[in-house]
């Protein structure tokens, strides 16, 4: 049990050093009018304050011009947020970020957008508007960085603004739709302690499961699994659970972490008793894993206890715990 949950301490820390997503910025989409030559500025800006919030690994952007221009993209013509998740993939990132500036008579306005690749949904938006020359885009870019990476900036006013602009606002992750579904197939071992009146024995067991997980609305979560542990190579018993119950998961980038409690049915068959015994069983889950793209990758332990009320007056309770290794695939 204490290396199972020494492994999975180190896997987390381990997932963590991986888990900030990856974002491309591509060229800001200008309108009518306005000097192109600011496109590139306004990206290489932006750019600037998603690096400096430590919070996205940020690709080259000319690496994304490159990329972009082999796979026959013609990077001005990126409007759809389908056109702009598919260039996402090629790219290889999380994110794509898409630029637009607008002005109407001396009043600029700067919106960024965080396109999630896998979804097509707006992760988060950002945007900064205010007065003067063309010359202020810059200080706009910079405010709609700093709102769309969820850096908090003091109000401010500069010599080209009339009136101090509107704050940037931004949006959270959708976390339900970035949980999406879940299924997974898993190989686990742990520990059995089965006590009754007469005896008191812990076992090692192995075993396998499948395991669900949906996201239901912001970082909540509905869970389920189906689960077979066997004691028998040491004098144990064979346990088969069915579970589902809720639980709260938090997407850090491509790691996703969650805790849930479940309650389901377990049956036991241990040699002692002649017959199969079954009862209620109440769970704590405590699990990780990673997106490669659609392939999940982690682990999960496991918690459970039942007693069994067909036992008798043996009065037979069950605690069992288990690490599961689990291999995924995000629905």
């Amino acid at each position: 049990m204490k290396r199972a949950v020494l492994f999975l301490s180190v896997l987390i820390l381990s997932l963590a050093a991986f888990a900030q997503p990856k974002v491309a910025v591509l060229d800001a989409v200008l309108q009518k009018g306005i000097d192109k030559s600011a496109s590139a500025a306004i990206s290489e800006k932006l750019t600037e304050r998603l690096v400096l919030s430590g919070r996205f690994i940020v690709l080259d952007r000319s690496n994304v011009e490159q990329v972009l221009r082999e796979r026959e993209f013609q990077l001005s013509g990126l409007v759809s947020d389908s056109e702009i998740s598919e260039a996402g993939k090629y790219l290889g990132a999380d994110f794509v970020v898409a630029i637009r500036v607008q002005r109407v008579d001396r009043t600029y306005m700067v919106t960024a957008k965080m396109i999630a690749v896998d979804t097509g949904i707006i992760a988060r938006q950002a945007s900064a508007e205010g007065e003067g020359r063309a010359s202020i885009l810059l200080a706009l870019a910079e405010e709609a960085g700093d709102g769309l990476a969820g850096i908090a900036r003091k109000p401010s006013a500069t010599s080209d603004r009339k009136a101090a602009p509107r704050p940037a606002s931004s949006a959270r992750p959708a976390d339900a739709a970035s949980i999406g579904t879940r299924l997974y197939a898993g190989l686990g071992t742990g520990g059995q302690h089965l006590e009754d009146s007469l005896e008191s024995e812990t076992y090692d067991t192995i075993g396998f499961d499948l395991y669900g997980l949906v996201g239901l609305w912001k970082g909540l979560c509905a869970v389920g699994s189906l689960s077979y542990l066997d004691g028998s190579a040491q004098g144990g018993g064979t346990a088969l659970s069915l579970d589902a119950g809720l639980g709260y998961a938090r997407p850090l980038g491509i790691l996703l972490p969650w805790v849930a409690l479940k309650a389901g049915y377990v049956f036991l068959d241990w040699s002692p008793y002649s017959s199969v015994l079954s009862d209620l069983q109440y769970s704590l889950d405590l699990g990780a894993d990673l997106r490669l793209g659609r392939l999940l990758l982690g682990g999960r332990l496991q918690v459970s206890l039942s007693a069994f009320a067909d036992s008798g007056s043996y009065g037979l309770t069950a605690l069992q715990n288990s690490f599961w290794f689990m291999a995924g695939w995000k629905l």
